[in-house]
């Protein structure tokens, strides 16, 4: 099992200090409590402080993160002396006043408060290693991996003042990285390519240069450090030849199953994780075989995290697909989800540190295993269990996550995208990880690919409502916030001046003066960047992460569809050991949400509140890019009531309004050096409580947040110094800084003689059958019958066969699971659920398709295919299928035809979502809203033979 598998298994028992660098203190503000226990005022707007210790106490991995995404180049020129001209700037025809090497890390640091006011939590900057080509400004062209590129510093800021700047406010970095590729005169370190080869070959054309080089490879590179296959045309961008042919003409591809280039990639990449860089984002991962990174490259740099002390360190991939359905070119083994999968324990063992030729045919044959979609794993670690949120499977995950590049090919308007990811979501091992992006400095959607997003600011809006609360990581690309350089192409190369593309320089749009307190917390504004920060898209992205900070099910929560009604609707839920966060989100029209937890519900857009009780809540939402938040208030995590207040785009009708700057604090941070406690030892009895005061110092420390947490919460829970005392037993309460000095206090829980303990509890029935999808409920009696504590807690031993919420059971799949009613004080009872598959007939062939609820009772079946895509089955809606049991519907079709596809619908929904393309046809298919699950095999009759009689005789 990887590294960064069995993290993920203790993943929701910890917070890092991550969770407290969120904030800094507000004027006059003391220690803040760990938790909000009490449900905000739905009527007032969240405050900053109070969404801040939200934010700080739910920050526990990368999920939390929304990126902000430049180059590092193009953005800020903080020292205009190291400023550089390529030698292609000339052709370029870029101006002395603007070099292709122009923004750097003084001018990042410089502008970390603009970011922050933005909201973003951590920026993703292009690679900062030492480049050497034409034209490198934008870093993918390495020379040395070890080494930082001197054109990024000045005189005293280096990337360790880089990354420590970034931290000190409380932002993570990720760094670009590349292991596919060095620049054309190869990587120093492995096999510079100079000296003789370039005098005897300088004569010619780079691209014939690079030929003439890796078709003498025994002569000028005997070690195989790089492939030896020269360039890969169009269409071997679609095979295994991606993987070990060179895919631009200025680099030399790296031989990454030699031993020796994966050691040293490993070896130079750790520095910058000792360093304190938070997560590394892959370049052209496509380009190398996932075997090759999972058994040779990513575990290894993993550990190095761990060994630091970073466990939430996170890669994330950019496999390049630019195309719409899950499977690239039909290909699995090039496709971005592939790469979210582990490769076998048994065949990474395989991995030679010695023998290139060894790793040569592992690379090879998991590409050849992985050539058909058959045979391909599914998840549901996206997907909730109902309303339930259930714990990941983690064990066959990959050490990398993915940008989601068919949801960014999608992303024409967020309802193109939104249908796009429910169609791909259980091909990955978990979705929720997917960096999720609009454009970058490569491509923007499908429909204006080589621009930069030609889209107008209503479509811009929405698209960001549905990253910002849809599942996966947001991330959004620089002079997105004022639509800079709108329409123009993106990337020409030396055939443009910068100035013309999506690569110009955005320093002019940023000058001026601002400083922040917090997230979105701003102040001591001037120039230019006032102006920027009230435009029209700042401010919606602001909202944006204000609303996504207060809620940790918008950042972890696994979703589902089921029982949403609306173009743009689903539901999240996000639980551990102090969460429970629950929201439905409808975005650009209004929508109903079915079967849903009873409870009172906020809206966190305009404050509404709506108190279920038959399991239904209404969302009206009118406008584009508008969208209501209806978050429920549980004991674990009380709804925040209304988080931002009236924009252009999510507003409650009434005129919008700035995001007003505050006060700033002025002058240098003053760390936390101890934290004392008042008490040393508490004793109390059963359900009552004491209180705590934590002193910080000194005095005036910039940042005076205290986290507080329970080493047995079964024993006793804390919020805000506040101890109560749960059952007998000892725990240890501990107060934590935002920069990590500690205090404790001992507790001692003793019997409460007015307390009735619970002596054991029984549930009724002990054992229940239902069909897949069926519910009935279970009661649970706790003894004596005047306890005063009768609460009890349900799980299941298998969701995936049967959740469970107070009481009501409802069967998800075939199987048998264990369902647990647990008292407050540890007694148990149990009850055994066994569920049957739906009962249907059997039909020879045809495809079937399990009606969801909130369907109509006529349901349709839309086939087309061949050649020239025809409707097979007719004009829309198709033809209405055939109901053969428990909600399951058939349509019986054969077709000799190739590349058939199948629509469901029932004339108002549809699977999969408008505007994507069908389900693949597969014969005796059976299917749900989420895509084909499973053929349909008759039950066989066992034919009689004979029949005997005992006794004979009587």
């Amino acid at each position: 099992m990887s590294v960064f598998s069995s993290k993920f298994k203790n993943i929701a028992k910890k917070a890092t200090a991550w969770s407290l660098a969120a904030l800094t203190a507000v004027a006059g503000a003391s220690a803040m409590p760990g938790i909000l226990t009490t449900k905000v005022n739905a009527a007032a707007t969240l405050s900053d402080s109070d969404r801040g210790v939200i934010f700080a106490n739910s920050r526990t991995d990368f999920r939390d993160e929304s990126i902000y995404f430049l180059i590092t180049t193009r953005f800020y020129d903080g020292d205009t002396s190291n400023n550089f001209r390529c030698v292609s700037d000339e052709e370029a025809r870029n101006p002395e006043n603007d070099p292709s090497w122009r923004g750097d890390f003084k001018g990042l640091i410089d502008k970390l408060d603009y970011i922050k006011a933005l909201g973003f939590t951590a920026i993703w900057i292009t690679p900062v290693v030492q480049n050497n080509s034409n034209y490198d400004y934008h870093g993918y062209h390495a020379s040395n991996f070890n080494a930082v590129d001197y054109r990024y510093e000045s005189n005293g800021v280096t990337y360790q003042t880089l990354i420590d700047a970034c931290h000190a406010k409380g932002i993570k970095i990720i760094q670009d990285v590349v292991f596919n590729h060095t620049c054309r005169n190869g990587e120093e370190g492995l096999n510079k390519l100079g000296g003789e080869v370039m005098t005897n070959q300088l004569s010619l054309p780079w691209p014939q240069m690079n030929e003439v080089i890796m078709s003498n490879g025994a002569k000028y590179d005997p070690n195989n450090i790089y492939h030896h296959n020269t360039f890969a045309g169009s269409g071997d961008y679609d095979n295994y030849n991606a993987q070990i042919m060179t895919i631009a003409d200025d680099c030399f591809d790296l031989e990454t199953e030699n031993p020796v280039v994966a050691n040293y990639l490993v070896e130079a990449y750790k520095k910058y994780i000792d360093m304190g860089v938070d997560a590394f984002r892959v370049d052209t991962a496509r380009h190398i075989s996932r075997f090759t990174m999972n058994a040779g490259i990513l575990p290894h740099l993993q550990a190095e995290a761990e060994k630091i002390g970073n466990d939430d360190f996170y890669m994330f991939g950019e496999v390049c697909t630019r195309g719409h359905d899950v499977w690239y070119r039909g290909v699995p083994a090039i496709s971005t989800c592939f790469y979210t999968w582990d490769d076998t324990d048994a065949d990474k063992a395989k991995w030679s540190n010695t023998d290139l030729a060894t790793n040569e045919a592992l690379a090879e044959a998991c590409y050849n295993n992985n050539t058909s979609a058959d045979n391909q794993p599914t998840s549901d670690n996206a997907f909730l269990k109902g309303n339930e949120y259930h714990q990941p499977d983690y064990s066959k995950r990959s050490d990398m996550g993915v940008i989601d590049f068919q949801m960014h090919w999608s992303f024409e308007n967020a309802g193109s995208a939104f249908g796009t990811a429910l169609g791909e979501d259980r091909y990955f091992n978990d979705s929720t990880w997917n960096v999720v992006y609009v454009n970058s400095h490569d491509y923007s959607p499908d429909f204006c690919s080589d621009k930069v997003y030609t889209g107008d600011t209503a479509t811009w809006a929405e698209n960001l409502s549905l990253m910002f609360t849809f599942r996966g990581i947001p991330c959004v690309y620089y002079g997105t916030e004022i639509e800079f350089q709108k329409g123009c192409p993106i990337d020409k190369g030396p055939k443009a001046m910068l100035s013309e593309t999506g690569r110009a320089y955005y320093g002019d749009n940023i000058e001026g003066t601002v400083g922040t307190n917090d997230f979105t917390v701003f102040g001591n504004v001037s120039g230019a960047v006032a102006d920027t920060l009230n435009s029209t898209l700042s401010q919606h992205i602001m909202r944006l992460n204000r609303i996504r900070q207060a809620i940790p099910a918008l950042r972890k929560g696994q979703y589902s569809t089921e029982g949403c009604s609306g173009g743009i609707s689903f539901k999240r839920r996000y639980t551990d050991a102090s969460t429970d966060s629950f929201a439905c989100v409808a975005i650009s029209g209004s929508a109903t949400f079915s079967g849903i937890p009873n409870g009172t519900y906020v809206d966190a857009v305009t404050g509404d509140t709506q108190t279920v009780s038959g399991g239904t809540l209404t969302a009206n939402v009118s406008g584009q890019g508008n969208m209501r938040v209806y978050v429920l208030s549980t004991s674990k995590t009380p709804a925040p009531g209304r988080v931002i207040t009236n924009g252009v785009y999510l507003n409650d009708g009434g005129a919008a309004e700035l995001i007003k700057p505050v006060t700033i604090i002025e002058g240098p941070t003053v760390d936390v050096t101890s934290v004392k406690l008042d008490k040393t030892s508490v004793s109390i009895p059963q359900a009552t409580t004491a209180t705590v005061t934590a002193t910080v110092s000194p005095s005036d420390a910039t940042n005076k947040t205290i986290k507080w947490t329970s080493s047995d919460e079964s024993v006793a829970t804390v919020s805000g110094g506040v101890i109560k005392g749960i059952s007998i037993g000892t725990a240890t309460i501990t107060a934590t800084s935002n920069n990590g000095k500690t205090a404790t206090v001992k507790v001692t829980v003793t019997k409460n003689d007015s307390i009735i303990d619970a002596t054991g509890v029984t549930i009724s029935p002990t054992s229940l059958t239902l069909t897949a999808g069926g519910t009935d409920t279970l009661t649970a009696t706790v003894t004596p019958s005047n306890a005063t504590d009768k609460t009890v807690t349900w799980t299941s031993s298998n969701t995936g066969v049967a959740t469970v919420s107070n009481g009501t059971v409802t069967a998800v799949a075939e199987g048998t699971a264990t369902i647990t009613a647990k008292t407050s004080n540890g007694k148990t009872a149990t009850a055994t659920v066994t569920v049957e598959g739906k009962k249907m007939t059997y039909i020879d062939n045809g495809v079937y398709f399990e009606k969801p609820s909130g369907w109509g009772s006529t349901i349709n079946a839309y086939i087309y295919g061949g050649a020239s895509e025809t409707q097979i089955t007719g004009a829309w809606p198709g033809k209405a299928m055939k109901e053969v049991g428990d909600g399951v519907y058939a349509y019986e079709f054969t077709t000799d035809l190739t590349n058939v596809k199948v629509i469901f619908n029932d004339g108002n929904n549809q699977a999969p979502a408008s505007q994507q393309p069908g389900f693949e046809f597969k014969n005796k298919g059976y299917y749900t809203t989420a895509g084909f699950q499973k053929i349909v095999e008759p039950v066989q009759d066992v034919a009689v033979t004979s029949v005997s009689v005992s006794p004979t005789s009587a």
